[in-house]
């Protein structure tokens, strides 16, 4: 009997009668949570019935519900554990609830430096997050690095008078913004330089009464590049084909034709053989893109051409 005393600990005894008196756990379950052998567990529990009768283990039919009382060895084997170990550690290392581990923890009256070990926060510990809360440290900074809650970091603020809501606290330079803005950016190119939001951006841009639509600038055009575009276009290139060309949207080169003041192209007058023609190549079953390729022109001005002709004939049908 004495060697099954000896080869459990004086913690494993604690878990031990715990389990077993208290909460009725099986003894199998209470070897495999304790790692050691059911036989110590056991010749243990033989032992302590023959020498306390009156503590005799009593299995009933029905799981009795857990009391709230803890003996004052595994009282002390808690708080042991605890400072070196979080509640939730502890709880499940001893089975106990979780509110019965706090209750421990604040009777006891615990100060322990680290997140879920104590009650309290060591004045050097308090010092030193109060000192980054002063050089103006975010919260999820100071919860990284001592380990605490942002309900710690609040209450800490709060202590010193700090109330600011930092959720609205602004993050961006006015100066800076309307910097950009002059320089003619677009909205996204804006918002990623000064790290401004999309609404808040809209509403600075309202109550400066900048609303210039600069939705569809694009890239800007280099100016090696304008210089090309507009040689090609006093040579008589149309918007179309500079546009291909130049990898552009129309209503680019169209805004920089302008801005030039290079008169616009009107649309094509179509001659009378290429007009013959193009009926021939019509009859033939060519599509207008085809004919288009043929004559030099646009797609457009092909089904533009044949529209015209078609209403013309319904007119004089009509007639």
């Amino acid at each position: 009997m004495a060697t099954a005393r000896l080869s459990l600990t004086p913690e494993q005894i604690q878990i031990v009668l715990f389990l077993r008196l208290q909460q009725q756990m099986p003894i199998a379950r209470i070897a495999q949570k304790i790692s050691c052998e059911v036989a110590a567990i056991e010749s243990f529990l033989e032992q302590r019935r023959n020498s306390k009768p009156e503590n005799q283990i009593a299995t009933p039919a029905k799981r009795v519900r857990a009391r709230r009382t803890v003996t004052p060895e595994l009282r002390k084997a808690v708080l042991v554990m605890l400072r070196k170990n979080s509640i939730l550690n502890v709880k499940r290392r001893f089975s106990l609830p979780h509110k019965l581990v706090r209750r421990i923890s604040k009777e006891a009256k615990a100060s322990f430096s680290k997140i879920g070990r104590g009650r309290r926060i060591g004045p050097e510990l308090k010092k030193a997050i109060l000192d980054r809360i002063r050089a103006d440290a975010r919260s999820v900074d100071l919860r990284k690095e001592f380990g605490i809650s942002d309900w710690v970091v609040q209450k800490l603020r709060r202590e010193i008078g700090d109330n600011e809501n930092r959720l609205y606290r602004r993050g961006w330079d006015e100066a800076k913004v309307l910097a950009a803005l002059g320089q003619g950016l677009s909205l996204t190119e804006v918002e990623k330089t000064c790290g401004i939001g999309h609404a808040t951006l809209w509403e600075l841009r309202r109550r400066l009464k900048d609303m210039e639509d600069r939705r569809r600038r694009g890239r800007p055009i280099p100016e090696a590049e304008k210089e090309a575009i507009l040689a090609d276009a006093r040579q008589g290139a149309d918007q179309r084909n500079l546009a291909e060309k130049y990898h552009r949207h129309t209503d680019r080169i169209r805004a920089l034709l302008i801005e030039a003041k290079i008169p616009l192209r009107t649309p094509r007058l179509f001659t009378m053989p290429e007009v013959i023609r193009m009926q021939k190549m019509f009859a033939e079953g060519k599509s207008d893109t085809e004919i288009a390729r043929e004559l030099g022109c646009t797609r457009g001005a092909v089904w533009q051409r044949r529209r015209r002709a078609r209403q013309s004939a319904e007119q004089g049908v009509a007639a």
